[in-house]
């Protein structure tokens, strides 16, 4: 190996996350499994018995196979890249990505596949190649390096840290879901997972949504007064007493009378639960085994254990559930059985549970007069478990479609009567098509966190999509997941440009988060204490809940070399390929290609091009005409003529008699025009670059959804200070008046604060509203001349001011505490006055 690099978000290979292991097999590039000599196909299948078991790219699993049992083998390039895959242990769904890339004749390759934790796919790769170097035959034999080999301690070092990172079934299957209706989402550890971004953001833990209600998960948790709350309603529960202690457990059993079970008051999965006890010595021993502290003790029912699904008010899926049991063949020891039933594949703990020889299977064994080394008669059945839950072994069987209508909606109202928007149902009954009103029957649990796995894998019957119609429960179709992200590349002046995008979108009232050169900001303020860059800044933006939009200005070469950061963005910008005024080096030339092709192909709205620039012209070759936005300071430029022609889109700068102005073109129609010399960053000042930048920023404003009159607005306060540096700034534009809100946390903040304030369009009076004791030099001391003023008391301070102000007045209210400030201001409702008195009501007067 080369070296491996993890690519992040859309790549040059795929749409997500891959790894990239550079290669050079040597001598050996050539070379196919077949014609390696001795018996390596039979060893590697020894070593890796589920090898080319994983689907790729939707490509059935036997494709590799069939190649490596071939008599000719497969390269060893793909053996290495399926011989990884199989270390790695993926469970749940399929390797979206996997390939081998390359020039054979260069003896260097690339192995590229999809990828969620780096360090589980680097050590995999690592010890798939050092596994298939060892069974070389001795003439070919070439060392991976890393000392003596022995592939059973590696192997089992890999599974304790498959292990450690592998996502629980359940939570993989809602990640699946989540996919399928392009929810970005990502694991947080401890089962937890972020689906969305942003202000869309909502957590889930397998099936507690961020709409399950604690109160609700609170009263499941506790079984006595979730039996309480069934049985007012008159829902099947059965008779129930809570015992703290041995005695009280016996005394209970007798009050309700034999047989009973004994379960923990506030366990789960099974744990510590024993049924069908007709005995007082029965009970003390699952007392203990129930914990020894506070037990329920309830009345047994015969029937068969069913689990109900409910999810947003609709039983969604039922599983009937088999306890687990061994089948006598005459010479085999129970023990023995057990031990082989566990061996199964299919008991791998996702689609079904290894069935432990615990307390509960003794108490069964010495019942019956039976031990473990006893020996059934060919034919005899024993049961392993007292009850069927699937953690302990059950088997789960689906019978949706037998449920009776009554039992669907006692289900639902069980989970309504509980509070849980999602919940396991465990309903016992002999039979699940009869009503439960006509047999003997009882509802004996109701689970905040029931497992999914039994209704989308069971044994028998038909698998359910359980984890789909959760996540349509917090993001309903339709509904928003996505923050819009823009993303800005090129080889120059993608920095600022961001800046001049951030503005307006935060002007049009818009929290946005901003990563470029200078870090990473949200709101204008800066995230930690040292600044973040690259992949910690995509990552950490889109996780603050206050985001609404994100601007990225992304390095052509860093996305070649890390990867976007995203999957997909809203709008991008081609600023520029070749740089301006160099001679274009055709290597560098082609790598900022690639690189800006990343943020290209990953956008889903509107492309902004460089009408100037040939090479950016070219890499929109590709991209229907509605979605691209031409920018050129030459409004004669031929490419833009054209795309207007044509009905595109366009920003250009037209030079007039009463000059120079930027217009925006939609569909081909002159639709908005700002003149130059209202935009303060325009200047001598500045330079002919800060037009650049406003011209790209308004394209891309547009691209985003941005009202041609409000990104105007924006760009006559944009001054040079702002383009420095981001700031917090909120507008609120529904009052009679207009008012701006400003973060001032030091001396350069308020500078670039006054100087928006000083720009802002106002057509009556312009006021300022300061924190007591602010004082200022210069510019900004006239802007806080006869200003209003502000104590602890912030929210009526606000709104006293606010009610001497005037219609088309404007106020710019500075802010130490900005959330509280704006909290204030945006929650501020003018006093309505009363309607006039009609004549009778004033003659009643």
């Amino acid at each position: 190996f080369l070296s491996a690099t993890h690519l992040t978000g859309a790549n040059r290979y795929a749409r997500h996350s891959v790894m990239v292991r550079v290669l050079t097999l040597g001598n050996l590039s050539k070379l196919r499994s077949g014609q390696v000599g001795g018996d390596f196909t039979k060893r590697l299948l020894d070593h890796l018995p589920r090898i080319g078991a994983l689907p790729i790219e939707g490509k059935k699993p036997s494709g590799f196979l069939k190649r490596l049992q071939s008599q000719k083998g497969a390269l060893l390039d793909e053996v290495l890249l399926h011989a990884t895959l199989a270390l790695e242990g993926r469970r749940v769904g399929k390797a979206a990505f996997a390939r081998v890339l390359g020039d054979a004749v260069k003896q260097q390759r690339l192995m590229v596949w999809s990828c969620r934790v780096p360090e589980v796919a680097r050590q995999a790769s690592r010890l798939a190649l050092r596994l298939i170097c060892d069974l070389l035959s001795e003439n070919l034999k070439w060392s991976a390096g890393g000392g003596k080999f022995n592939f059973m301690e590696e192997a089992a070092a890999l599974r304790a840290l498959v292990k450690k990172h592998r996502l629980h079934p359940d939570d993989a299957l809602l990640g699946q879901s989540a996919e399928q209706r392009d929810i970005p989402w990502e694991p947080l550890g401890n089962r937890f997972a972020l689906l969305g971004q942003g202000k869309f953001q909502k957590r889930i833990r397998s099936a507690v949504t961020s709409e399950t209600r604690h109160s609700g998960a609170m009263i499941a948790g506790n079984k006595k007064i979730t039996n309480n709350i069934l049985g007012e309603l008159r829902l099947p529960v059965p008779r129930q007493e809570v015992a703290e202690s041995e005695v009280e457990a016996l005394a209970a059993a007798k009050k309700i009378g034999f047989p009973v079970a004994v379960k923990p008051l506030a366990g789960h999965e099974g744990q510590g639960v024993s049924a069908n006890l007709a005995e007082a010595d029965e009970v003390s021993a699952a007392f203990t085994r129930a914990g020894g502290r506070k037990a329920i003790i309830e009345f047994f029912i015969e029937g068969d254990d069913h689990r109900l699904l409910v999810v947003g008010g609709r039983m969604l899926a039922a599983a009937k559930k088999i306890p687990p049991s061994v089948t006598g063949d005459g010479k085999t020891s129970i023990q023995n059985l057990v031990k082989d039933m566990n061996r199964h594949p299919s008991r791998d703990g996702k689609k079904l549970f290894k069935v432990k020889i615990g307390d509960e299977l003794m108490r069964l064994l010495g019942a019956a007069g039976y031990t473990l080394d006893t020996v059934l008669r060919k034919g005899e059945k024993f049961v392993l478990c007292s009850t069927a839950n699937f953690s302990t072994g059950g088997i789960p069987i689906d019978v949706t479609d037998k449920v009776h209508p009554d039992n669907r909606r006692m289900a639902v109202r069980a989970a309504e009567a509980v509070g849980l928007d999602v919940a396991g149902i465990d309903f016992l009954t002999p039979d699940i098509s009869r009503s439960y009103k006509k047999v003997t029957s009882a509802i004996l649990e109701v689970n905040a966190l029931p497992g999914l796995r039994l209704h989308y894998w069971p044994a028998e019957g038909v698998p359910r999509d359980v984890t789909g119609p959760i996540v349509d429960l917090m993001f309903p179709p339709g509904a928003q997941s996505r923050v819009p992200i823009a993303v800005i590349s090129g080889r120059t002046g993608r920095n600022y440009t961001a800046h001049v995008l951030a503005h307006i979108l935060q002007l049009s009232g818009q929290c946005v988060g901003l990563s470029s050169q200078k870090g990473a900001f949200v709101d204008g303020e800066s995230l930690g204490s040292e600044p973040l860059r690259g992949r910690q800044a995509s990552r950490a933006i889109p996780r603050d809940p206050r985001v609404e939009s994100m601007v990225l200005a992304a390095s052509p070469m860093e996305m070649l070399k890390r990867g976007l950061g995203h999957d997909a963005c809203e709008a991008m910008a081609i600023l520029n390929v070749s740089k301006d005024g160099e001679e274009a080096d055709a290597e560098k030339l082609a790598e900022t290609k690639r690189g800006v092709a990343i943020a290209r192909d990953a956008a889903r709205g509107m492309v902004i091009v460089n009408a100037e620039d040939p090479a950016a012209i070219k890499l929109a070759g590709k991209i229907n005409y509605r979605r691209i936005v031409m920018v050129s300071r030459n409004a004669k430029n031929k490419v833009v003529r054209r795309h207007i022609g044509i009905g595109g889109d366009a920003v250009v700068l037209e030079k007039k008699s009463e000059g120079a102005m930027v217009a925006l073109y939609v569909n081909g129609r002159r639709n908005a025009v700002l003149p130059v010399q209202a935009i303060p960053a325009i200047g001598e000042k500045s330079g002919p670059w800060a037009l650049r930048w406003c011209l790209y920023g308004l394209a891309l404003a547009h691209g985003m959804g941005v009202a041609p009159e409000v990104a105007h607005r924006a760009l006559k306060t944009l001054s040079l200070d702002f383009l420095k540096a981001p700031a917090s700034v909120r507008v609120r534009d529904d009052l009679p008046f207009r008012v701006i809100v400003g973060k001032i946390g030091n001396k350069a903040a308020l500078r670039r604060f006054g100087a928006l304030v000083r720009n802002w369009p106002c057509k009556g009076r312009k006021l300022a509203i300061i924190p007591k004791g602010v004082k200022a030099a210069g510019a900004e001391a006239k802007l806080l001349k006869g200003a209003l003023q502000y104590g602890k008391n912030l929210e009526v301070d606000i709104s006293t001011a606010f009610a001497s102000l005037e219609s088309g007045d404007a106020v710019a209210v500075l802010a130490v505490d900005f959330d509280r400030c704006w909290r204030a201001v945006s929650l501020y409702a003018p006093e309505t006055p009363p309607p006039p008195l009609k004549e009778t009501e004033k003659a009643a007067k």
